[in-house]
């Protein structure tokens, strides 16, 4: 399997078991499971796209929030654009997809930067070093 599709399938896993995590508390786990997959998979793939020159180490945390929240934008932004075109009344969905972007935009930051951390983290960790 390539190296960017492991990457991609690896951040979707992970987004989507934190999102879950974060979501059974309001008794919806495989929902958040699902947004959060669909949302770490567009974040990987900005994040792959915008900053393929750099190293984890040479990553801002400000871009790493921008492409972030835009990844946990994605999936309100296109649930918008199909009830939109399925059912017409755009404003009866726009506060719904507003209120839905700013919580998925925002995890989607936090998850992201919370990734970021652990990635410089366990760059850090010397795997030749044993502890006793």
């Amino acid at each position: 399997m390539p190296r960017y599709l492991r990457g991609l399938l690896a951040t979707a896993l992970g987004w989507g078991a934190v999102w879950g995590a974060a979501s059974a508390a309001l008794g919806e786990p495989l929902a958040g499971v699902a947004c959060g997959a669909l949302a770490g998979a567009g974040f990987a793939a900005l994040l792959a796209r915008a900053e393929r020159r750099r190293t984890v180490d040479g990553i801002r945390y400000s871009r790493v929030v921008l492409w972030g929240a835009l990844g946990g934008l994605a999936l309100p932004a296109a649930l918008l654009a199909s009830a939109v075109g399925l059912h017409g009344g755009g404003a009866f969905w726009l506060d719904r997809a507003l209120v839905a972007g700013a919580v998925s935009g925002a995890c989607g930051g936090l998850t992201a930067v919370a990734m970021l951390a652990l990635a410089r983290r366990g760059r850090r960790v010397d795997p030749h070093v044993v502890a006793t």
